[in-house]
């Protein structure tokens, strides 16, 4: 993302780093549930074939709640 190209301007990027950005996160359940339900709605409409379970793909060393 660039803030030039995308027109966006500086102070979305001051708003994203002390809003949104926070560190440590956790990977949630609640992730997990949101994240498969948005790829069942996408493979219902036919945007994808098939997908794993999400759980599956996190990085073992993430942070889990």
């Amino acid at each position: 993302m660039s803030g030039p190209r995308d027109g966006l301007p500086p102070e979305f990027f001051n708003w994203w780093f002390e809003k949104s950005s926070d560190v440590p996160g956790t990977f949630e359940e609640s992730h997990a549930q949101a994240i498969m339900k948005l790829f069942e709605l996408s493979k219902e409409i036919g945007m994808i074939q098939n997908f794993p379970d999400i759980r599956t793909q996190v990085w073992e060393h993430a942070l889990r709640g």
